[in-house]
């Protein structure tokens, strides 16, 4: 379970002092120990299933990314390199982005199995790309070779 790596690794980050990985992957930890409490609360299961984890994951760095060239126009340049080193622990445990080729034939793929043909079925291709390509598609790029292929 990925849960069970990000222990893993938070116990190897503090054994070697590396401050950054322990600073991140305490967030990561706190996040899915946030997330846990809420599912029971409201009675779904203690365990995160991967694929949710990895979501969030993946949301933890699209957010990071965003806040970057906020810091680099404020000037706060320290800021932006923490959240760089951020992004790569965490995306550590995602697996690798797919390339443009294999991005390509996942958004042929969905145009195929929905049958879509306009624009306005865009938002429908683009739920079924995420819902089967969480975490290991970049969805800006799948958007616009989406809008490309669609009319």
């Amino acid at each position: 379970m990925l849960r069970e790596k990000v222990e893993a690794a938070l116990r190897e980050a503090v054994a070697g002092n590396d401050e950054p990985a322990v600073r991140t992957l305490r967030l990561v930890r706190c996040a899915l120990n946030e997330r846990r409490s809420c599912d029971k609360e409201s009675g779904r299961s203690e365990q995160v299933p991967d694929q949710e984890v990895e979501r969030m994951l993946a949301a933890m760095i699209q957010q990071r990314r965003e806040q970057i060239p906020r810091y680099e126009e404020q000037g706060q340049l320290e800021l932006a390199r923490q959240e760089e080193e951020e992004i790569e622990v965490i995306s550590r445990f995602l697996p690798p982005v797919m390339d443009e080729e294999a991005t390509l034939a996942a958004v042929d793929a969905a145009l195929a199995r929905t049958g879509a043909q306009k624009v306005k079925d865009l938002g429908r291709v683009l739920t079924e790309l995420k819902a089967q390509f969480a975490g290991r598609m970049d969805f800006g790029r799948a958007k616009l070779l989406l809008q490309q292929r669609l009319h």
